[in-house]
């Protein structure tokens, strides 16, 4: 199984500015899958937050900016200063997607692959410009206990889907009463360590030493 332990970081914040440009197609790394089709609405639904980023379509519902920016730059509220205020209270419906994309690219993606065209819904939508900061911050080490892990490397394939659903690489999480759920098939351990962070509201170190994609599901 695995663990949690306490240390000290330094930690990169950033302080964001923030305003509504006129909408245009996105850019992005030519190496990484770009969103051809974006929308943003105003949430009227008033459902939980959730967040989706599955086989090129991206969904995000009653999200915030300051949701998504934390989100999409794997920031814990403390490591992000100067949000006005309608960022973090104006809720919105955000959907994406990537045409014509190498199937297996998209399910090879890292994390911080997948961030990194997410923050183009910010850059390119909401006109989001920062800067980095540095300060020392406390941290959890996510560590593997002494047993070793109690789950075993997935045996889903690329190009598969896991018995929730998800293709391999994919993971959903839902935020109710204070608690996520989340789901997922064959994910690397950063995966989790993301998901704690933003739980937790604190940053989330990996020390487990695990290399494996896993189907991590939590509830």
């Amino acid at each position: 199984m695995t663990g949690l332990g306490c240390g000290f970081l330094v930690a990169l914040g950033a302080v964001v500015s923030l305003s509504f440009p006129a909408p245009h197609r996105l850019g992005q790394d030519s190496k990484l899958p770009a969103f051809d089709v974006i929308t943003v609405k105003p949430d009227t639904s008033g459902d939980r937050p959730s967040i989706d980023f599955d086989n090129g379509n991206f969904s995000a519902t009653n999200f915030s900016v300051k949701m998504l920016t934390l989100f999409a730059y794997g920031l814990k509220d403390d490591q992000l200063f100067g949000v006005p205020k309608w960022a973090d209270e104006m809720h919105f419906d955000m959907k994406a997607k990537v045409l014509d994309a190498d199937p297996a690219l998209l399910q090879t993606l890292t994390n911080d692959q997948r961030r990194q065209i997410e923050r183009t819904i910010l850059t390119e939508r909401f006109g989001l410009t920062f800067h980095r900061e540095t300060k020392v911050l406390p941290v959890y080490e996510l560590v593997v206990d002494k047993g070793g892990p109690r789950f075993q490397p997935s045996k889903i394939e690329i190009g598969q889907r896991g018995a929730n659903g998800l293709a391999a690489g994919a993971l959903h999480t839902n935020n109710h009463a204070g608690n996520a759920d989340m789901m997922s098939t064959a994910v690397p351990i950063s995966s989790l360590v993301d998901v704690l962070s933003r739980q937790m509201e604190r940053i989330v170190v990996d020390k487990t030493g695990l290399t494996g994609r896993y189907d991590l599901n939590l509830i």
